[in-house]
């Protein structure tokens, strides 16, 4: 949300009275917001949980051989 809040401020700015200083401010904080971004999308991809294989089933929930007399 924050991003859009400072593309709107870029867009509706008055470039004829904008400062150098304040167009350098502006960039470093979309490029902080977008940069924090990347990390929290990142990290929340790195923790999602990971569907695990697993020899456990609904049919099977000792995890040993589904048919006990096909043991070789």
């Amino acid at each position: 949300m924050a991003m859009v809040a400072v593309a709107r401020k870029v867009i509706i700015l008055d470039y004829t009275k904008v400062t150098p200083g304040l167009m350098v401010g502006v960039a470093a904080v979309l490029v902080a917001l977008g940069i924090g971004y990347f990390l929290v999308r990142a990290s929340l991809l790195w923790l999602k949980p990971r569907k695990e294989e697993s020899s456990l089933s609904v049919d099977n929930p000792s995890g040993g051989p589904s048919n006990p007399s096909k043991v070789e």
